[in-house]
């Protein structure tokens, strides 16, 4: 197996790697389309697309299958260039991508005979309530013929132009109706026998591979750093600032923001951003910028990233923080929180 980029490429099948923290082994991935049809009626060339669902499916190495949401790998980490994932692949999982015809028979089973089945039982539960609602209408219909018969010999007595031919027409459909009303009625049960399997088309596959839990932290801790830092721009410029990003590494600034605020001063942020309020750390360098720059150095930490932001601010970090020295320096939320503004 190789993997490069955030992707697999075994035996020629290529595909997106993805990583599950809550995995304890890899599989396959399968995003694909289950249909219940119709079959079309006379006149018609298209079948009904009666029920569709996309699915997803985990597939493992021993063959076990499994549904799974459709939407699964948005809630999974993408591979990212430089990934090492760290385990030992089990023997023929990827050799299994290619062939797809298992899980399309395991969909067939699992899902859209099962929809089929239940498909038909509904329609079937229904018939005799839109037999009763044949015979009304055409009992209305019939009555409604009978009227106008009725007025048409009259207008024949009258000689009215063309009053026989309508009369004639009148009472055709008449002689009609009670063929016209069995033919509707078989019609509902040719509807669910017309119902049957659609295809199962497969549209994606991923190698979705365990993921250790310090790097399930490392990566959650990335994800509310990149939600943080879009909060502090939004709340910034909503108050009038104007914002120079300077968080690129190796510019080697010490914090990620200049900012020049709308009563003229001037602010250098550190942005730091926790899913929960778990403490924050800074690094060496930030640390010194903040004891360099005490009355305009300023740290920014956002809570809950995950949920609904929470934003505190405090001045000259340096002077009003306790810090524990961890090769950065390591600050508890609760004292953040106790002298934010």
């Amino acid at each position: 197996m190789d993997l490069f980029l955030g992707q697999y490429d075994h035996e020629g099948m290529r595909g997106a790697t993805f990583f599950d923290p809550d995995a304890s082994e890899p599989y396959l991935f399968y995003l694909a389309r289950s249909r219940v049809l119709r079959d079309p009626v006379e006149g018609e060339s298209d079948a009904e697309i009666v029920e569709e669902q996309m699915v997803g499916v985990r597939r493992f190495a021993d063959g076990r299958m499994e549904q799974a949401p459709a939407h699964l790998l948005l809630t999974l980490y993408p591979g990212e260039p430089g990934d090492k994932p760290g385990f030992s692949e089990k023997p023929g999982l990827l050799a299994l991508a290619a062939d797809i015809a298992p899980v399309e028979a395991y969909l067939v089973e699992a899902l859209t005979l099962p929809a089929l089945e239940n498909r038909r039982k509904q329609e079937e539960t229904q018939i005799p309530q839109r037999q009763e609602q044949l015979r009304v209408a055409y009992n209305l219909w019939q009555a409604e013929l009978f009227r106008q018969r009725r007025l048409l010999k009259e207008a024949v007595d009258r000689d009215v132009p063309a009053a026989k031919s309508k009369l004639r027409d009148c009472e055709a459909e008449l002689e009609s109706l009670d063929r016209n009303r069995r033919e509707a009625e078989a019609a509902l049960y040719a509807a669910v026998d017309a119902l049957r399997l659609g295809p199962v088309n497969s549209y994606a596959q991923a190698l979705v591979l365990p993921l250790p839990p310090e790097e399930v932290e490392r990566r959650r801790d990335i994800e509310a750093e990149k939600v943080a830092l879009a909060e502090v721009i939004r709340r910034e410029q909503a108050e009038g600032s104007t914002i120079e990003d300077v968080s690129d590494p190796h510019l080697k600034a010490g914090f990620d923001l200049k900012v020049l605020r709308a009563d003229g001063s001037i602010r250098y942020v550190e942005v730091k951003g926790r899913s929960g309020t778990q403490a924050v750390e800074m690094t060496a360098n930030e640390w010194v910028q903040a004891a360099n720059h005490r009355d305009r150095y300023w740290l920014y930490v956002v809570y809950d990233c995950d949920t609904v932001p929470q934003l505190y601010r405090v001045l000259d970090p340096f002077g009003r923080l306790l810090a524990r020295q961890t090769g950065a320096v390591r600050i508890n939320a609760s004292d953040v929180m106790a002298v934010a503004e």
